[in-house]
């Protein structure tokens, strides 16, 4: 809240600035917000001239500041529980290894003590981690993932002392500049996903790109065969670490299925007890390594974790060590994405299928049964569906009493 204010002050101002009724421009913007009348004929949320303007520019900031902030801080609290964060803690620990190394000097040497001291001073001014958010916007997401980063890796990360958490909000609507300006001093491109990923990207972000963020653009601009290709390729080629998805939609079999058959891993990051749940997805390269060095490497890391974990002090811990505790640290927003709605499909399913055995067991000697969660997931509509058999009663043939599935 005390970043975003400040933004939509400056709309406000800007908006009384260009002569127009702020009453006016700002009820137009809810409209557009609400409406999104370009769905229907561009098949975009909102096409181009309205993401310009200054009443849309205001709902959006005002109503998206803290649903994405939250959302995305959501997925990397869940991505770091599942241990995907860390290529964060490689890179602290090789950039410190770096540093100890001892420098071996005598008086031929010289010169290499000089250029060695010019290589650490170019060390601090570099960037440690590069974030790329595509279709950004105005990088709510993007300044979710850097508070994230220093937050929960505040014992180790120093930004002084390992380089800054870069980012670049990649988005086709030039008119989300000045709002990354202002939130955060970020850098913007314009983009297009589909022509300009493959070869535009490093040179559009001013570099190697460490995490791509796909905040609610994956169905409506991701899913087509462009996207796939050159997102995975820069995956499974090592240039990018990994790819967070967030989306409004539980179900993406397509885009799941299609990143899978280029041999990236995708990882759900929302529970799957109650059916399958796509909104938050980590894209991450598959380990095609030999397997005893894979292991020898998780061995070491595991290690060297404990080591670290032995020597915080209890009253110290900042919360981040539960792989090697048994404590569950709480979610900072436990409802985030919202998922009590999928409870109640399930709350409902269970009332009808009980209902149904229920009748049943006056007529057949059935006894009622409540199915669980996890069965409810192999049939997440919760429709009814009956198949017709031959006859009626029990006489039906494959139909009779067994005519009725859910």
């Amino acid at each position: 809240m005390t970043s975003v204010t400040p933004v939509l002050k400056s709309i406000r101002q800007e908006i009384t600035d260009s002569g127009k009724n702020i009453d006016e421009t700002l009820e137009k913007g809810r409209e557009i917000y609400a409406r999104k009348p370009a769905i229907k004929n561009e098949d975009v949320t909102w096409s181009q001239e309205e993401y310009a303007d200054l009443g849309l520019i205001f709902e959006y900031c005002r109503y998206k500041s803290i649903q994405r902030l939250t959302e995305a801080w959501s997925t990397f609290e869940k991505a770091k529980k599942k241990r995907l964060f860390e290529f964060v803690d490689r890179k602290i620990q090789q950039m410190d290894e770096r540093r100890q190394k001892p420098r071996e000097t005598n008086e031929y040497d010289a010169d290499a003590a000089v250029e060695a001291a010019k290589e650490e001073e170019e060390d601090v001014e570099n960037v440690f981690l590069r974030v790329a958010s595509l279709g950004g916007g105005p990088g709510f997401e993007l300044l979710a993932f850097k508070w994230f980063v220093e937050y929960a890796f505040r014992t180790s990360y120093d930004a002084k002392k390992h380089g800054d958490v870069e980012l670049i909000s990649l988005d086709i609507a030039e008119s989300w500049e000045k709002i990354c300006n202002q939130l955060q001093p970020m850098k913007f491109s314009a983009f297009d996903l589909v022509k300009d990923g493959d070869a535009l990207l490093e040179e559009k972000c001013g570099g190697p790109v460490d995490v791509l963020l796909l905040s609610y653009v994956a169905k409506m601009y991701c899913c087509n065969d462009e996207c796939y290709e050159w997102v995975s390729k820069k995956i499974n080629d090592r240039q990018v670490s990994i790819a967070f998805v967030i989306s409004r939609d539980e179900k993406m079999e397509e885009f799941v299925r299609d990143f899978e058959k280029k041999g990236v891993l995708v990882t759900p990051l929302m529970d799957q007890a109650l059916g399958k749940d796509h909104r938050l997805l980590a894209l991450t390269r598959r380990l095609d390594e030999d397997v005893s060095k894979a292991i020898e490497k998780l061995e070491l890391e595991d290690n060297r974790r404990k080591s670290i974990d032995k020597k915080v002090v209890a009253e110290d811990d900042d919360g981040w060590t539960e792989v090697h505790k048994e404590k569950e640290i709480p979610p900072t927003f436990p409802n985030v994405p919202y998922v009590e709605h999928r409870k109640a499909k399930v709350d409902k399913y269970q009332n009808k299928k009980a209902s149904s055995y229920h009748h049943h067991d006056r007529n057949n000697g059935n006894n009622p049964k409540s199915e669980s969660y996890s069965n409810f997931s192999r049939n997440a509509h919760g429709k009814e569906v009956y198949s017709r058999g031959g006859g009626r009663g029990d006489g039906g043939g494959s139909g009779g009493a067994k005519g009725s599935r859910w």
